[in-house]
């Protein structure tokens, strides 16, 4: 049995089917080596076998992190509706407008992490934008939105950190 520890994935994989080895190809994470390296090999380097045999190698595999597009309509979400007052202007008689905008904070987490948090953001968007970075695929992401008048919103998605260009929208 030929050592293939150290090795990259497919550098072991040629060597032992050059041997007339059956492989198995199982992953694991271990931060201290190379992404691609075999970690170990489930018979010794050295032991006698006979053509044939299944030869399971770990190999080193992080988890990739991609960035998500995110779109947040903060307008229907928290239902926002413009408030005006319409007020007469004595001194030229004509009638002003004015929007009084309600601002929310903005927060987005995976699990127990927070990914992403924004403050001051109108209600009045219906198109915020945002990127966020994650490991993972079918991830729960949970958009809180919090005002200042004690309203709360929350709302959760899935996201798949194995693509790129992937979107995720919070609309309703």
């Amino acid at each position: 049995m030929p050592n293939v520890v150290g090795k990259t994935e497919d550098e072991a994989k040629n060597t032992l089917t050059g041997k007339n080895l059956k492989v198995n190809v199982e992953y694991s994470e271990d931060s201290t080596k190379n992404n691609g390296e075999v970690l170990k090999q489930s018979i010794k380097s050295g032991e006698n076998i006979d053509e044939g045999t299944e030869v399971t190698i770990t190999v080193n595999k992080f988890a990739e992190t991609k960035t998500v597009n995110v779109v947040i309509d903060l307008k229907t979400i928290t239902n926002y509706k413009e408030e005006t007052d319409n007020n007469s202007n004595v001194t030229n008689g004509s009638s002003t407008t004015t929007t009084q905008s309600k601002m929310v904070n903005i927060v987005l987490t995976a699990g127990d992490k927070e990914l992403y948090s924004t403050s001051n953001v109108s209600k009045n968007n219906s198109s915020f934008k945002t990127t966020i970075t994650y490991t993972g695929s079918n991830v729960p992401v949970t958009l809180t939105i919090t005002d200042s008048n004690g309203g709360k919103w929350t709302r959760t998605t899935y996201a798949d950190f194995t693509k790129d260009n992937a979107t995720i929208k919070f609309d309703n």
